[in-house]
């Protein structure tokens, strides 16, 4: 296996644990159900960071057009990780749909930049990131 066929599994496991979260999030209505598979794929960047993988990942989630736990899901890892180019991405996606008028994205957007203040007060709603 080359590097490029590492990296596109890894991105794809990766894809596959940020998939399960949004399915607890919609099965059980719960976002403290879902944590510990959130704090699983931080630990596991933590340990092998691989942030080609989890760049592929978190793009692929944000264009796989669902609302319900993508929103959850990013908010855990900017707050978790608060990488610039995250920032920008949101950032520049929530400019695109204000652009095109739809708000609801717009909004969906702005909820996900909140994480990244120090302040953001919705932290408590996930217990691993208090640790």
């Amino acid at each position: 296996m080359d590097n490029r066929e590492a990296e596109n599994s890894e991105s794809c496991r990766i894809f596959r644990r940020l998939q399960d979260v949004v399915e607890v999030i919609k099965e059980r209505n719960s976002i403290l159900a879902a944590d510990s598979i959130l704090n699983e794929v931080a630990r596991k960047y933590d340990q092998y960071p691989d942030l080609d993988s989890m760049k592929a990942a978190i793009i692929r989630l944000l264009d796989s057009g669902e609302h319900s736990g993508v929103i959850e899901s990013l908010q855990y890892l900017g707050w978790r990780f608060r990488w610039q180019w995250l920032r920008e991405e949101f950032e520049s996606r929530r400019l695109e749909w204000s652009r095109s008028g739809d708000l609801r994205k717009v909004r969906a957007y702005e909820l996900i930049l909140e994480a990244f203040d120090g302040d953001w007060e919705d932290r408590d709603c996930f217990p691993s990131l208090s640790l």
